[in-house]
């Protein structure tokens, strides 16, 4: 198994096809045919099914997939650490972040940070849910979002650093806005930012229903801010975090439900790959974010105080083993 083959691979699943692939990667149709036979021959099985529409990958398919995309970022972002070193080239950090936190305290972290490292290239993208792909494959060097679920959770360095209730959330004037009890809720029209598996009892329910129940409609937006903006132009229901109901572009816009019954918390966390050594680059700037947590309550900044008011301890402690910001001293306002 070759470089070049990892490539290819991952080529061809990015772009659905092997002429696709081959003009991503400057090599001709035939080369990348070959390599991937090559591939499926070093590794015993098939990885690909050839199909009208395009290539689809076979299960040993996505699971080298997985292994493909973290070797080659690693590779480069060594290639990246050398270059620095050598005066060439520029560091580069690939940050995922869940949209509330964007909102409210990556903004003074990464102030503090790019003081600290100005020669750094920042790449940050939203994170919804709880899959965290581009952390696994090495796209993302360091996420912040919702604390993974058990049966992924070994997979990553964690620290929980706080949790936090959900509102639902509609524009003004809506039928619902005077609702109290979750089941009043129920058939209505629903926009979510993450699968319906991923939402604890009684969200879950509510969306899918009980049997006799009438079941709800839900649609999918993967953006905040145009979940937002949906909601606030129709009449779509949405769950969203209290700190985002803080955020200056939410507050005020649209309108959280005074609910008798209490929505489930949920945990922010911090994650690292795990068995995956953390740069220099990815241990100043979690310094510098848990310096930022270790002030916010009292910062100058109006939003920053209504965000951390919303939030508490978080509901169980991390993960076992090394926790991303090992080393560094315990602080934040859940730990002092």
């Amino acid at each position: 198994m070759k470089l070049h083959h990892l490539q290819y691979l991952v080529a061809v699943a990015e772009q659905g096809s092997v002429r696709a692939a081959a003009v991503t990667l400057g090599v001709s149709a035939t080369a990348v045919s070959r390599a991937l036979i090559e591939l499926e021959n070093a590794a015993g099985l098939a990885l690909l099914e050839r199909q009208a529409q395009g290539i689809e990958l076979t299960a040993g398919g996505q699971a080298l997939l997985v292994h493909a995309r973290l070797a080659l970022g690693q590779i480069d972002a060594a290639t990246r650490t050398l270059a620095a070193l050598r005066g060439q080239g520029r560091a580069r950090l690939s940050i995922g972040v869940t949209p509330w936190v964007g909102q409210s305290i990556l903004g003074p972290a990464l102030e503090a940070f790019r003081r600290l490292r100005p020669d750094v290239q920042l790449d940050i993208s939203e994170v919804l849910g709880t899959g965290y792909r581009p952390l696994r494959d090495g796209s993302v060097d360091v996420a912040i979002g919702l604390a993974p679920l058990p049966d992924t959770a070994a997979e990553f360095n964690e620290k929980r650093l706080f949790s936090y209730g959900s509102a639902v959330l509609c524009r003004h004037g809506h039928a619902c806005g005077g609702a109290r009890r979750i089941e009043e809720l129920r058939g209505r029209d629903w926009l979510l930012s993450r699968d319906v598996d991923q939402f604890p009892a009684p969200l879950e329910r509510l969306f899918t229903g009980d049997p006799g129940d009438t079941r709800a409609h839900v649609h999918f937006a993967r953006s905040a801010l145009v979940a937002l903006a949906l909601v606030r132009a129709s009449d779509l229901l949405t769950i969203c975090p209290w700190p985002l109901v803080e955020a200056d572009w939410a507050r005020g816009s649209v309108q959280a439900l005074h609910l008798v019954d209490e929505l489930p918390m949920h945990t922010t966390s911090l994650l690292t790959r795990r068995n995956s050594a953390a740069s220099g680059v990815v241990r100043e700037f979690i310094d510098c974010f848990v310096a930022t947590i270790a002030t916010a309550r009292a910062a100058p900044d109006p939003v920053l105080r209504r965000v951390f008011a919303t939030l508490e301890p978080p509901l169980a402690p991390s993960v076992q083993g090394s926790t991303p910001d090992a080393g560094a001293p315990a602080s934040g306002p859940e730990s002092g």
